[in-house]
């Protein structure tokens, strides 16, 4: 025995519930804490798992992943919004970012570029290809086998932390000096669009 009323005032409560998780993730999001908005986007996920706007909780999962950083798991999500919605300029920058933090970095810059057939003037993509560019433009000049993270997208401090008492280490040589501080402004610039993407 099927009761529609029941049913759709069981939908309507799920789909509050979903999107008060959504505001929960955003609010952890805001905050910094990346795996508390992952775990609040999981379960808006969740709660109404047919919802066609769920491209929405997947990018901003993506995002969160990409925060952590986990770039796989952000890029399973970053794919999954584009099979969802495969028109989203968002989404190809959510793709293209996690890309790089995969150091995949050619397939970064084709997802940028395809992300601007759909919006040719997105600052996100724009920004993003740039980036992407300029990481892989590094790796090849820099040699394919760099270690630690692609350039642009490290949260790592260049310079460890000192401790009271340790006296400093002698400064790097001039051309490291140079790659930290390109490093440096890539980092700006990526960190300046994940917050406009988010």
């Amino acid at each position: 025995f099927r009761n529609p009323t029941m049913e759709r005032s069981t939908s309507v409560i799920d789909k509050e519930k979903a999107l008060e998780f959504k505001n929960r993730g955003n609010a952890a999001f805001q905050q910094g804490d990346y795996q508390s908005a992952v775990f609040f986007f999981s379960k808006g996920l969740e709660m109404d798992p047919n919802n066609p706007t769920n491209y929405l909780f997947l990018s901003n999962r993506s995002a969160a992943y990409f925060a952590l950083p986990d770039y796989k798991l952000a890029l399973a999500d970053a794919e999954e919004v584009l099979r969802l919605k495969p028109e989203w300029p968002k989404g190809y920058s959510r793709k293209g970012a996690a890309l790089v933090g995969c150091k995949r970095l050619e397939e970064a810059v084709e997802t940028y570029k395809l992300g601007l057939t759909f919006s040719p003037t997105n600052s996100l993509l724009l920004e993003g290809l740039q980036v992407a560019r300029d990481a892989l433009n590094s790796t090849k000049f820099n040699g394919s086998q760099r270690q630690g993270p692609p350039a642009g997208l490290s949260r790592i401090p260049s310079q460890p932390a000192q401790r009271k008492g340790t006296p400093p280490s002698s400064p790097p040589p001039p051309q490291q000096q140079q790659q930290q501080q390109q490093q440096q402004q890539q980092q700006q610039r990526a960190a300046a669009a994940a917050q406009q993407q988010h």
